[in-house]
């Protein structure tokens, strides 16, 4: 959920088969008026964003899990908002997409490639652009999430990506800016330099520890160039801890903060 520049509040989710026994994700989106509390808002028709042939979710509701990771990657659409063009506004929708999935010699499902996908609208929520992949190099791209700077308008996307590991396990937090005037993704930029295994924990590395907390990214600035920041928090292993006296990773929740 997010409030639109002209002050609506803009809603997006996913809708699974009813019968549960499908597969196949609807990711849809809607335009809210408020009417003041404790009142309810008046929503309209949500429009239909994108469908998802493989959503990140199995039918019975079990993780379609990273073959080379223990996250818990759910199909789930993350949006933000600028104005513009005219009286409008134009929305950038980012969700998790398996573009590889198959299932092991056990039956558990599982996703050989994930991707972060992108959809954008500029007549307000009304259509949609065809998805594409915000990074296309090799490794699972996931947890996929998005803020607008409201005083430059400067849309930036962040997520996790195994490229670079040899055995797409370990990840970095990457960047992708969209300027103000553009729908065009910038070039990929790294908000964190070391590859870290963000599913391992004190005590725990040969467990599957589920982690479902994702990225969080929140954006603001003054208008002027270079006083713009951007905070994303994430999991990261890189601090070592102490189990029976031996260093391990210890899991901790990171604040990084970009400038631009």
């Amino acid at each position: 959920m997010h409030v639109s520049p002209p002050g609506l509040i803009t809603v997006s989710f996913g809708l699974l088969p009813r019968d549960g026994r499908q597969k196949g994700e609807t990711l849809f989106f809607t335009t809210c008026i408020p009417a003041g509390a404790p009142n309810p808002p008046t929503c309209a028709q949500p429009t239909v964003v994108a469908k998802v042939a493989n959503e990140i979710l199995t039918s019975q509701g079990a993780p379609l899990q990273n073959l080379n990771g223990f996250h818990l990657e759910i199909t789930a659409p993350r949006h933000a908002t600028r104005l513009g063009p005219g009286n409008d506004f134009t929305t950038f929708l980012v969700y998790d997409d398996c573009v590889a999935p198959l299932t092991s010699v056990f039956g558990t499902p599982a996703c050989a490639g994930g991707e972060v996908n992108l959809t954008i609208s500029s007549d307000s929520g009304k259509t949609w652009s065809k998805p594409i992949s915000v990074d296309t190099k090799v490794g699972h791209h996931f947890f996929g999430n998005v803020a607008t700077d409201g005083s430059t308008g400067t849309v930036s996307i962040v997520y996790l990506s195994t490229e670079g590991d040899p055995n797409f396990h370990q990840s970095r937090v990457m960047l992708n800016q969209i300027a103000l005037g553009s729908t065009k993704l910038g070039p990929q930029q790294r908000i964190t330099s070391v590859h870290d295994a963000t599913d391992m924990f004190a005590g725990a590395e040969n467990f599957d520890f589920l982690n479902d907390l994702g990225i969080g990214v929140v954006s603001r600035g003054t208008g002027s160039a270079g006083h713009s920041r951007l905070y994303t928090s994430f999991n990261s292993s890189l601090d070592k801890g102490l189990y029976e006296k031996e260093p391990l990773p210890d899991l901790n929740n990171d604040i990084n903060l970009q400038t631009f």
